[in-house]
């Protein structure tokens, strides 16, 4: 559902709903990508989207490692 409001401009439902799917599934590493996107292109809160993108980085998620890289952060050893 996060990503059906996110297609309808809906920022800040999207965000709600990822952060459910969060809380339900911890280890669902995509959800903190599509979440931190969110933070970072839309919401512009840098430090969230980077706590996301470092979660999903810590879980071998590579589009969350590769997010980190853009922002010009190593991501931790052992997180690819």
């Amino acid at each position: 559902r996060g990503m059906a409001w996110f297609c309808q401009g809906e920022y800040q439902k999207a965000v709600d709903d990822f952060t459910t799917a969060i809380r339900l599934q911890p280890d669902l590493a995509i959800s903190y990508f599509f979440r931190g996107n969110i933070y970072r292109y839309h919401l512009k809160q840098r430090d969230q989207a980077i706590a996301d993108f470092q979660a999903g980085c810590r879980l071998g998620n590579p589009l969350c490692c590769g997010e980190l890289e853009k922002l010009g952060i190593k991501p931790a050893a052992g997180s690819r």
